[in-house]
């Protein structure tokens, strides 16, 4: 990576700052803040506010995911190895790809997901470790109280 850091503000703004402190760009985003910036490894820019919208290294508006005035995003947003965001909307943990998204077993209140190298999916939801296949399918939960 080039030291680019990428910064939410209350302003409703993402900024794109050079590691010298200058600024290349800024991004007028759905609400103040974000619940999570994230860079894949072709420079994609995903921020979860609300809404997730996924950016160009440049800054440029790819999609976005808005569902309804009752559907947002809920959670921070984690990158599989294969560049997938993964985040909860609606109390579901889904996979946001362009038009692909996946339900993930009993996500319910699910906090921020966890990948792992395998594209295993994590989420610990009600006292329970959930884990699901890259598919979506279950895999195993353990309740941790």
């Amino acid at each position: 990576m080039d030291g680019t850091i990428y910064i939410g503000s209350t302003e409703k703004k993402l900024y794109d700052i050079n590691s010298d402190g200058s600024k290349k760009w800024d991004y007028t985003i759905y609400s103040s803040g974000a619940l999570g910036i994230s860079v894949d490894v072709t420079g994609e820019i995903y921020v979860a506010t609300r809404r997730l919208t996924a950016l160009s290294p440049a800054g440029a508006e790819l999609w976005e995911e808005s569902g309804s005035n009752s559907s947002f995003i809920q959670t921070a947003v984690a990158l599989s190895r294969y560049g997938a965001p993964y985040g909860r909307i609606n109390n579901s943990m889904k996979s946001f790809r362009s038009s692909l998204q996946r339900n993930f077993h009993g996500s319910s209140g699910a906090n921020a997901p966890v990948i792992s190298t395998d594209g295993s999916v994590y989420a610990v939801t009600n006292g329970q470790l959930l884990a699901s296949r890259y598919d979506g399918s279950p895999a195993w939960q353990l309740d941790i109280g």
